[in-house]
């Protein structure tokens, strides 16, 4: 804790014996006090806060403490109030014992002694300190040192509960003796916090990796039970006709937490299970499954639907509480969610419900079931692929493949392994690489798909591919080539030999046609003996409706200039286009290349399972980006793609709102859950539309409370007029809410204008957000504020007073800025 820190978080109150007067103050802290040179600059800086706080009530409050002397008399006074009255637990011990000599009321509340009980017994007899060699540290260092700040250890309450806190001291004299000024703050709940978010992140991190569903079971069980201390974990899954659920062949079971006499049935236990079918609304897994919400046993002696027997075997093996959670698919609003599957866990003690293991629970219960859904489409995406006899490539703008899709193309070029992380030029001849990353670069620079024809000399025989580049982002594109040798082949035997061009046909699938064209109109079409309808259903006859494609109002003139193009420039065209038969749509990629001055031949080629693979990529890619796009804001979005590094920036004009629903907790004591995110999710996304009509940027809600900010991350000239126009809004929409719902609640507004750094830090689960004192006091207006009121800084109002109507609040204490002059935002000057 830095000097500040102790500054904002904590006053002195006064001990109950005599202190030395013969002290004078230092001059970086200029207070009306001779005790203050006792300290080092952090604690003194600490008693100086207190000290100005409680100034001007001197007067008011008792002061028992007699100085011993005139010169340090206000000084002693000053130092005993604050010592007495401080918000922090402290106290005054011997140095060599650890006697107490005085304490204030913040301690004794925190460790649950009465005054008597510690006053003149040291630490070591309350066995006060968990680990008694931290104290002997603690000590050492202290004589070395002369203060400590922030020294991490575990207490011991009077009532046995341990406790972490954060401890500060100085060697100060006292009644002509060495002691010690202590004081503690709690930081119990803050290691618990942080012990939580490292579980899940540990727990999220294996699922995430896990290669299957199933292995992603087995890991969410091992570790829910090791981490959490239930005794066994099982799965129950949906059966294939979806009517009941089975008991699937995962489970986790530790057996060292049943007692021995009750071990032998934990085998029975689970071979019974695994023979259960339970249908919907039966057992706590089929209740579970029909209600799609978890539920809590603590008793499982009194459950009352344990039609099966389970639950009375599961409290012979020891067992005594259960809880049961849903593992639903992840689904956009108004769309029916669907259980995948249901976990249960036991525990051998009646546990009643805890709140953190509830939500570590549900958090790997909604992570499951994204897996699975995501290990569904990675499974169909594969089976296209392999399908697909194409080769598909992602490349980047200089020509680096980036990745390969696992299709099973009928000619190799190389494998995988030496392709992924080559540059063109490492895999191909110069002129070919030349040409393919110009065609690259032309396709990112139109965003339109490019098709290329290409040589290579495979496993000693010519080859030839035909590629399609179809921009995937502003950078990258894919890459789908297909072995074309056979009919470049054709094309060139087509010119030497009808007999065997016959040949050649018979054995194509693809559609080849000769058109002559005079004075710019078709004149006459030949039609190659292939054979393309063995592909299709009856219905679907692909030359005959190409060529009608030839005629056609809508298509007629575009084809006709393709031709014109390779009859003028003696070159090969190439395009895309689509038949459609009833319901199922059919791509070729056709060609265009010119066999005399009137002529050319036209060969199209099936290119549908390319056409779907490209269309199932750029689907992932768009969700991909919108997904990105609902978490930061666009501006970093594209930042983040190009460059994975911390972003921090500094912007030295934004206004800061905080909103709180106030009402809503015990709205929420009598709503089903469901029922109360719907609710807030209303709420919210009106606040959302708002933010998006005056051009703000939404940075986070936590629960109930609602935070937005305008001048970034593209500055906003009028930021603190759009966020008071936002905030009256806001205003508004609750009031309306509330006629709506008849539900009775008001809305908290907290407002500032300042300097604020943003960004986004760390690696993993990113989200933009703001760091600085500006944040700080928008959030103490919020929270110091009146619920159906908006409370705005001076440096607010100072930009707004000429277009809004404000009335001035007063002077209220914020914590960490003392004494502020506030004011209510009434409404708009007309």
């Amino acid at each position: 804790m830095n000097s500040n820190e102790m500054r904002n978080q904590a006053s002195i109150t006064s001990p109950s014996r005599e202190l030395n007067p013969n002290i004078k103050a230092p001059d970086p802290i200029p207070v009306n006090s001779d005790i203050i040179k006792l300290f080092p600059e952090p604690l003194a800086l600490l008693l100086h806060s207190s000290l100005t706080i409680l100034e001007p009530r001197n007067e008011e409050l008792d002061q028992p403490i007699q100085p011993p002397s005139a010169t340090g008399g206000l000084g002693e006074a000053q130092f005993a109030l604050a010592f007495r009255l401080s918000p922090n637990a402290m106290a005054i011990s011997t140095l060599a014992d650890g006697r107490l000599l005085a304490v204030n009321d913040r301690l004794l509340n925190l460790v649950g002694y009465q005054k008597d009980e510690l006053i003149g017994t040291s630490t070591v007899e309350l066995k006060f300190w968990l680990h008694p060699e931290d104290r002997t540290r603690f000590i050492q260092q202290l004589q070395t040192q002369g203060t400590i700040h922030n020294y991490e250890f575990d207490f011991r309450l009077k009532s046995g509960q341990i406790k972490t806190g954060l401890l500060s001291a100085n060697i100060i004299n006292f009644s002509g003796q060495d002691c010690l000024l202590s004081i503690i703050n709690d930081i119990t709940e803050r290691k618990h916090a942080e012990e939580q978010v490292t579980r899940l992140a540990k727990m999220s991190q294996a699922i995430s990796s896990a290669t299957d569903f199933q292995t992603a079971l087995d890991i969410a069980l091992h570790q829910v039970c090791e981490i959490t201390g239930w005794s066994y974990g099982e799965v129950w899954i949906p059966a294939t006709d979806g009517m009941a659920l089975e008991c699937s062949h995962n489970w986790y079971g530790k057996c060292t937490d049943i007692d021995s006499p009750d071990a032998a049935r934990f085998d029975q236990f689970r071979e019974y299970s695994a023979a259960l079918t339970i249908l919907p609304n039966e057992e706590l897994p089929g209740r579970v499954w029909h209600q799609i919400q978890p539920e809590w046993v603590d008793d499982l002696a009194t459950f009352p639907d344990d039609i099966f027997l389970r639950l009375e075997l599961a409290v012979q093996c020891g067992f005594n509480s259960a809880f049961a959670v849903p593992i639903v698919t992840p689904s956009a609003a108004q769309e029916p969610v669907s259980v995948l599957a249901v976990l249960v866990f036991f525990m051998a003690k009646k546990y009643p419900p805890d709140h953190h293991f509830f939500e570590l629970v549900t958090v790997i219960s909604h992570q499951l079931g994204s897996v699975m859904q995501q290990k569904k489409a990675v499974t169909e995406i594969q089976a296209l692929f392999a399908a697909m006899t194409d080769v598909v490539l992602v490349i980047d703008a200089s020509g680096r493949c980036l990745k390969i899709a696992p299709t099973n193309p009928l000619s190799d070029y190389k494998p995988s392994a030496e392709i992924v992380g080559k540059t063109l030029h490492e895999q191909f001849p110069v002129k070919q690489a030349d040409f393919i990353l110009q065609a690259i670069q032309e396709a990112l620079l139109t965003q339109q798909t490019v098709s290329i024809d290409y040589h290579l000399t495979v496993a000693g025989r010519d080859s030839w591919f035909a590629a399609n580049l179809s921009p995937l982002s502003h950078d990258s594109v894919i890459w789908a080539a297909r072995d074309i040798s056979e009919s470049k082949l054709l094309e060139h035997k087509l010119r030497t030999s009808e007999s065997k061009m016959r040949l050649f046909f018979e054995a194509m699938n693809a559609i080849v046609l000769i058109i002559d064209v005079q004075d710019n109109t078709i004149a006459n079409i030949e039609i190659a003996p292939t054979n393309p309808t063995r592909f299709y259903d009856f219905y679907i006859d692909p030359i005959n409706q190409t060529i009608e494609y030839l005629f056609q109002d809508e298509t007629a003139q575009d084809w006709l200039d393709k031709i014109q193009q390779a009859l003028n420039n003696q070159q090969t065209i190439y395009f895309d286009y689509s038949l459609q038969s009833e319901d199922k749509t059919v791509w070729f990629a056709a060609s265009i290349s010119a066999i005399s001055d009137q002529s050319i031949i036209w060969v199209a080629r099936d290119i549908t399972d390319r056409k779907q693979a490209e269309a199932a990529l750029q689907l992932e890619q768009e969700k991909s980006e919108q997904l990105l796009l609902n978490i930061l804001p666009e501006l970093i979005a594209r930042r983040l793609k190009q460059d994975q590094r911390a972003i921090a920036e500094h912007f030295d004009q934004v206004t800061i709102l905080f909103a709180d629903i106030v009402g809503f907790t015990p709205l929420s004591a009598r709503l089903q859950p469901i029922e109360l995110v719907n609710m807030l999710n209303q709420i919210f996304s009106t606040f959302d539309q708002l933010a998006d009509q005056y051009g703000l940027e939404k940075i986070k809600t936590i629960g109930d409370a609602y935070m937005v900010v305008g001048g970034l991350p593209r500055p906003l000239d009028n930021h603190a007029t759009a966020i008071a126009q936002m905030a009256l809004d806001m205003q508004q929409a609750i009031h309306e809410f509330q006629v709506q719902q008849g539900e009775s609640f008001e809305i908290r507004i907290g407002i500032n204008t300042g300097s604020v750094v943003a960004g986004v830090i760390g690696r993993k689960k990113f989200i933009y957000d703001l760091w600085g004192d500006a944040v700080n006091v928008a959030s103490r207006m919020e929270s110091s504020g009146e619920p159906g009121k908006i409370q705005v800084t001076p440096a607010t109002y100072q930009q707004l007073q000429h277009q809004f109507i404000f009335e001035q609040r007063g002077a209220i204490k914020v914590k960490g800025k003392g004494d502020m002059i506030t004011y209510w935002l009434l409404g708009r000057r007309k």
